[in-house]
């Protein structure tokens, strides 16, 4: 039995038309599945935490963007359950890394398929009070941007967003962090961004850390460091396309575990959302077992 959790929110009614074509197939092939539609933010975790839980599922799929696929990686329980993704949302981040198919019948097939991987994720917390994450945990100017875009009236898509990234850029706005990495290596920067990722996109196309492996069992730390005004202009089409990351601005570190303390912003952005949580990352190397997608499943 399949069990798909769908986010009908997500993709500005998309998810509702790929739903709509996986049902066709999953009825044609007749193969048993069931379909749990969430209703609030939040509703994913608790739909995976029962499925996984409680009934002991051993297949769950999230249809929908990022944002649902971190709420079903929250609630579900990593060591027993393999997880399956459709991406149908609007930024779709962590797809484009992980390779998985936008064409929602190809990504079926591929979790039909049956082929497990394991990837890496982090957790982002303290003890009890801790935050899966796939893809990028970050703050400062991310923090600001993603609360000018949740609060914009207009059609939300990546135009808003960049338009939100330029507006916070333009105010020039400097964060002082501590970083202490895993090694015991303690540093402070006056900088725009730090990024924890184990993904390399953000922002619905935004290539903050293009070395990043979800296989490679390290953690990326990306730390865009404050420029000149004068040279603001030219950032925003380098960091699109990471081209940043070999500017003289950029600082990037590799680690197995980071913390960041930052004097202005005790939010941390987590996978598009923003959560308050120490910011405190840790790896955890292939503990997800996931459904491959089909540019690894042959490996």
């Amino acid at each position: 039995m399949y069990h798909f959790i769908v986010n009908l929110k997500a993709g500005r009614g998309q998810t509702r038309r790929v739903a709509h074509k996986l049902e066709r197939f999953l009825n044609e092939h007749k193969l048993p599945y069931t379909f749990h539609d969430t209703f609030y933010p939040g509703n994913a975790i608790e739909i995976a935490h029962r499925l996984s839980e409680i009934e002991n599922v051993e297949r769950v799929i999230a249809i929908g963007g990022d944002g649902t696929f971190n709420e079903v990686l929250n609630g579900i329980n990593p060591e027993k359950t393999v997880m399956g993704f459709i991406p149908a949302g609007s930024g779709n981040d962590f797809a484009r890394v992980a390779g998985f198919s936008r064409n929602p019948i190809d990504a079926l097939q591929d979790i039909v398929n049956d082929k497990i991987i394991e990837i890496d994720y982090m957790e982002v917390g303290a003890e009890n009070n801790m935050r899966r994450c796939i893809n990028i945990a970050g703050t400062g100017l991310d923090i600001e941007v993603l609360t000018r875009y949740n609060k914009a009236r207009i059609i939300k898509n990546k135009l808003q967003y960049y338009w939100c990234l330029v507006r916070a850029l333009i105010y020039n706005k400097t964060y002082k962090i501590k970083m202490t990495l895993s090694d015991g290596t303690t540093s402070e920067h006056d900088c725009f961004i730090v990024a924890v990722c184990n993904g390399q996109y953000y922002g619905g196309g935004m290539r903050v850390s293009p070395h990043s492996d979800i296989y490679d069992g390290k953690l990326d730390v990306v730390i865009v460091h404050t420029v000149k005004r004068s040279r603001i202009p030219g950032l925003v089409p380098k960091f699109l396309k990471g081209k940043h990351i070999d500017m003289d601005f950029t600082e990037t570190h590799k680690a197995d575990a980071v913390e960041i303390e930052c004097e202005t912003s005790k939010l941390v952005n987590i996978d598009g959302e923003l959560i308050a949580l120490p910011f405190k990352a840790r790896l955890v190397k292939g503990g997800l077992k996931m459904y491959a997608p089909g540019s690894k499943a042959y490996l």
